[in-house]
């Protein structure tokens, strides 16, 4: 029995001098192999030994986990029997079996419960919290945790509140609530720096640089990162590493640098293969396959996303898999795999609505939108996409809410401050006078006892001295007094300052919110049309399967433009065409959106019309679209085109114009450096209603290999600019042309739009620029 009471206080003595985990691994291990038989300190080792482990060798938690739950239940051992229970709970939730793990916490809290151990009681409760967060299930998880919190602030168990505390901060990071999270993160830190937990100081500097992450703030959260890596190499937690190498690849997407997030993530990848973590591997494969993304290697992409949903299905995790789906259609929409990026973003948008995470349904909604919006489904795009801004403004006011409680704490503690120094100043004050009274005093005593001949003399200079010394006090007191009122009257004056400045400001901020709500409303309606615009026009690459090169050099004037091209494969025929509608802005791309929608139902029909006869059709359904009779004083919309239909068998151009011309560079039989430039006239007359109505004119030019042919709007001779300011004009552009034409069509374009920005200079934009080229 004896033996027995000394071996359970050295279990005591190592567990209360917080031994570095090796050294407690190894202290407990020394204990059992002198524990000669079987009873209950024997139990208690077993499980302390099992939760050492649990860090650095899950296995070995499994195999102490059970000798202690068969020892328990032989020697009727209900604490034992409880604590073994949750700890073989803990290795099947390490193993990412969740419902296994539930099993075995509900079966513990049981015998917690009936033996009424508080705290084995929290320690249940906060694991249960972690299985339901595992599955996304919020509302459950905080719950649990709320229930551990409390039980641990009850037995002042300052390792398990800091544990809590820590717990609580990932909930409220995961609703949203950053404002929390960062309270609750700060408050585990404090706690285990006091216990000295560097295992929790380094989960908590983790979660800490989430949250910055989280706004923004990369360096910090790099920072935080590496200060929590920093702690888990030293104490040679693998797990640990590998969540930081996780993280830290994030923040490296975020600024930009590929490169490195490829390193870290697989860094990450290798520790949890090691491990067997599965949960941790479905996380790594959507960063890895999100890094690929960046890389432009959708197939990698592709392939460890479908990797990460298989593991987030096969165990449960709905936020993981949620961000799986919102990846794959990220990725279809890249590949122009439409139907499968809207298919993936309703499942993300479907399975995210039952977890309470605001920003994987703001992510899947936003992606929702755009999967819509490239099916032509616009309503339903503007309906998820308003469901994305809502939720993106949440967070943004949840942030504003955020920096004015601290901009308020600031105040309250400068105010403080400021309090503080003041009466300060005054106990100062008042400790000087009551030196120099104690000075006088004993100089008077000094001078009495060693004078007693001339004590009357002595007692009269006293007197005379004492009453210089209370004038000068009085004087003080007054001065001080004087200054307090006018201190007090100087702060009324303030105040009453500051009232009006604030009215002032009040009335001023209301004014720019109006203002800015205003512009912000304007803004989105006009971002969301160019996104719309952009949806309907054709993808810049349209062309390559007919041609290997060419450019489209489209630069919009506004947010929308007026401007458009369009090309389509009619039969053997490729379509070109490049329009200028009238206006610009908004009434530019209605306008534009218009021609597009009818371009696309004259040429529906697979027997291909001349040139001039689809302009004639154009011309017919744009005034019937917009009701034009031709009557004076009637407003003309229309447009001014350049259409080109060349069958890619025989190279034969078919070309009809309104005001815009095509030309076409060849070059010389006898010098393949001189250029031949032909023009293709366009007739003098718009797509629309005029005065006068002339028919459109069909030209036929037979195009050889090597030849080039551009189609324009006229916004690009129309800039003012140079020294001048003087417009580009058409005399400029065809001598550049002519000048560049040994330049492939990638450095044509490059050559363009730098000789644009220079002539523009620092003038305004006049209209939409609009060249194609393309080279046979």
């Amino acid at each position: 029995m004896l033996h027995k009471l000394q071996l359970f206080f050295l279990l005591v003595i190592f567990h209360c001098l917080g031994f570095t985990q090796n050294s407690a691994v190894d202290s407990l291990e020394n204990i059992l192999q002198n524990i000669n038989s079987d009873d209950t300190v024997k139990v208690n080792l077993l499980n302390e030994l099992a939760n050492e482990y649990y860090r650095t060798d899950i296995n070995k938690t499994l195999s102490y986990a059970i000798e202690a739950d068969s020892l328990s239940s032989k020697l009727n051992y209900s604490k034992g029997k409880a604590e073994s229970l949750r700890v073989i709970g803990r290795y099947f939730w390490r193993m990412s079996e969740y419902n296994q793990a539930l099993k075995y916490f509900e079966e513990s809290l049981q015998i917690f419960i009936n033996i009424d151990d508080k705290e084995g009681l929290a320690n249940c409760y906060n694991n249960i919290g972690s299985t339901y967060w595992r599955w996304g299930d919020y509302p459950k998880t905080l719950e649990f945790f709320q229930k551990s919190l409390e039980l641990r602030e009850e037995l002042g168990d300052k390792e398990g509140m800091a544990a809590s505390y820590n717990n609580l901060g990932i909930i409220y990071r995961t609703q949203g609530d950053f404002f929390n999270a960062l309270d609750y993160y700060h408050k585990s830190v404090a706690l285990k720096e006091e216990i000295n937990d560097k295992p929790g100081i380094s989960d908590s500097y983790n979660n800490i640089a989430i949250i910055y992450s989280s706004q923004g703030d990369n360096n910090k959260a790099l920072e935080y990162h590496n200060k929590s890596l920093a702690i888990r190499e030293e104490l040679g937690a693998l797990r640990g590493m590998s969540v930081n190498y996780n993280n830290i690849s994030i923040i490296y997407v975020n600024l930009g640098d590929y490169q490195k997030a490829l390193e870290y993530v697989k860094k990450s990848i290798e520790i949890r293969e090691k491990l067997g973590d599965r949960a941790g591997l479905a996380s790594a494969f959507n960063n890895i396959a999100e890094v690929y993304m960046k890389l432009d290697d959708q197939s990698k992409a592709l392939e460890y996303y479908k990797k990460s949903i298989e593991i987030s299905v096969s165990i449960g995790l709905k936020t993981i898999e949620i961000y799986g789906y919102i990846g794959l259609a990220e990725t279809y929409l890249a590949l122009n795999n439409k139907q499968e990026a809207y298919d993936y973003s309703q499942k993300a948008y479907t399975l995210a609505q039952s977890v309470s995470d605001i920003t994987l349904l703001q992510l899947a909604a936003k992606v929702l939108s755009s999967s819509s919006a490239s099916l032509g489904k616009f309503k339903t795009a503007y309906e998820y996409f308003g469901i994305y801004k809502s939720l993106s403004d949440s967070i943004q006011n949840e942030e504003n809410t955020r920096k004015i409680v601290g901009l308020e704490y600031e105040y309250k503690y400068k105010k403080e401050k400021e309090i503080a120094r003041i009466e300060q100043e005054k106990l100062d004050a008042i400790h000087q006078s009551e030196l120099m009274r104690e000075k006088s005093i004993r100089n008077s005593l000094a001078i009495g006892i060693a004078m007693v001949l001339i004590m009357f003399a002595t007692l009269l200079y006293n007197y005379i001295q004492k009453r210089k010394i209370n004038h000068l006090l009085s004087v003080q007191k007054n001065e001080i007094e004087s200054k307090n009122t006018e201190l007090t009257q100087l702060n009324e004056e303030i105040q009453s300052q500051n009232d009006h400045l604030e009215q002032a400001n009040h009335e001023i901020t209301a004014q720019k919110e109006q203002i800015e709500e205003s512009h912000y409303q304007i803004t989105e309606s006009l971002t969301y049309a160019k996104f719309i615009q952009n949806a309907v026009l054709p993808k810049s690459n349209s062309l390559s399967s007919a041609f290997s090169e060419h450019f489209i050099l489209f630069l919009p004037c506004n947010i929308v433009s007026g401007d458009f091209y369009f090309i389509k494969q009619v039969n053997q025929s490729i379509i070109i065409a490049a329009a200028d509608c009238t206006g610009h802005g908004v009434p530019g791309a209605l306008m534009s959106m218009l021609g597009i929608t009818l371009l696309n139902e004259i040429l529906r029909d697979a027997k291909m019309a001349s040139s001039a006869e689809v302009l004639t059709e154009l011309r017919h359904q744009v005034k019937q679209s917009l009701h034009q009779s031709g009557e004076k004083g009637e407003q003309r919309d229309g447009m001014d085109i350049a259409f080109c239909s060349i069958n890619q068998e025989t190279l034969q151009m078919s070309f009809a114009g309104a005001y815009n011309p095509c030309w076409i560079f060849r070059s010389d039989e006898s010098n393949q450096n001189k250029k031949q430039l032909f023009i293709l006239e366009a007739d003098k007359t718009p797509v629309g209603v005029s005065e006068i109505e002339r028919p459109f004119t069909e030209q036929i030019f037979q195009l050889q290999k090597g030849d080039s042919f551009y189609i324009f709007t006229d916004g690009y001779h129309s800039q003012f600019g140079g020294e001048k300011k003087e417009k580009y004009q058409l005399k400029r552009l065809k001598a550049l042309l002519t000048k560049i034409q040994n330049e492939d069509m990638i450095t044509q374009k490059k050559i363009l739009d730098q000789e644009f920005n220079s002539w523009k200079g620092q003038n305004v934009q006049v209209d939409d620029i609009l060249i194609i080229g393309v080279k046979i």
